[in-house]
């Protein structure tokens, strides 16, 4: 288990993490997400101990790693973390790299058994220059679930990574950690990926936990504008005009309370028609994507994203009814 109490660190009179509380719990897997430059690889190079915190306490298994009196080195702490850049040895193959760590033993069943589902057994022999980008990520996963981490802690595990080699290795990452029953800390940029591995999703704000929850929870219900526009496009409409909605937010940058409504969530009438529910707007911008119309409407002078199939006929300067789907 993982415990952080009031961490705060500042580089140069600038707060980086500020009074950041955050427990995982032994076989969860948690995902931090954020913005660039919200505190998310700092976070968790002060839980390895490869940064030290302003102030504030660590325990890991409940035992005291960090705080004013206390300081245990990175080797001590029993994380193991993956880097972006994988920091597999180049002189040692394979094998060598995932056997590498004083608590990986080759009797070890369970190491062959994360071996074969990472699905790099024919690898073994090999060193990690004459190994693809997809295989070496796999790679460091293991070589890291082989030394029986207290917690693993994987900074953007898969940011190097082409979208359809992602999708495979999330399937397979996921695998690994719950075969292992491996506690896990993960920060991306990449929502998607945090959808797929988390449990549970934290988003950092300016180095702070601006809300935390299980991630479609989070996606469905977010608690501000910079949460929401972490999962995509968004249109933010403010609750005086749909008062039926369920979900809303107080912005605390003007006060008003907004209801977070997707492209995708909008119908059109000609599709689907409900006279009570219908906005009426005039296209101003309207193009083909896959199978859907993705638009611009001009809603009495808000504009509005929308998505539609392409069953309808539509064109720019067209006035057009619509209505966003509340039932979610």
């Amino acid at each position: 288990m993982l415990k952080i109490i009031n961490l705060s660190k500042n580089y140069n009179a600038q707060l980086i993490l500020d009074d950041i509380n955050l427990t995982v719990q032994n076989g969860e897997i948690v995902t931090i997400v954020g913005k660039s430059g919200s505190g998310k690889s700092t976070l968790l190079r002060i839980i390895a101990g490869l940064e030290l915190p302003m102030r504030g306490k660590i325990e890991l298994k409940n035992k005291t790693v960090n705080d004013g009196n206390t300081f245990i080195n990175p080797e001590k702490r029993n994380c193991s973390l993956v880097f972006q850049d994988y920091a597999l040895f180049p002189n040692l193959t394979v094998e060598e790299n995932i056997y590498l760590g004083k608590n990986a033993l080759k009797s070890d069943s369970k190491i062959k058994d994360l071996i074969n589902i990472a699905g790099i057994n024919t690898l073994l022999k090999k060193f990690p220059h004459q190994c693809s980008g997809g295989e070496q990520q796999r790679i460091a996963i293991v070589r890291s679930i082989a030394v029986k981490p207290g917690i693993l802690l994987m900074d953007e595990p898969l940011s190097n990574l082409d979208y359809e080699l992602k999708f495979s290795l999330r399937q397979i990452v996921k695998k690994l950690l719950i075969e292992s029953k491996t506690t896990a800390l993960i920060v991306t940029h990449d929502i998607h990926d945090a959808m797929e591995f988390s449990d549970r999703l934290i988003v950092l704000e300016k180095g702070r936990i601006i809300q935390e929850g299980v991630p479609n929870e989070v996606f469905k219900n977010p608690n501000s504008k910079q949460t929401a526009l972490l999962f995509g496009k968004a249109n933010f409409i403010p609750l005086k005009y749909l008062k039926d909605s369920k979900r809303s937010f107080l912005s605390t940058d003007d006060n008003i309370q907004y209801v977070c409504i997707r492209p995708e969530q909008f119908k059109v009438e000609g599709l689907v028609g409900d006279q009570n529910k219908s906005f009426e707007g005039i296209v101003k911008s309207v193009r083909e994507v896959g199978f859907n119309y993705q638009m611009v409407v001009d809603w009495n002078g808000i504009f509005i994203d929308v998505q539609t199939n392409l069953k309808l006929k539509i064109k720019k300067d067209q006035r057009i009814k619509f209505y966003p789907d509340l039932d979610f």
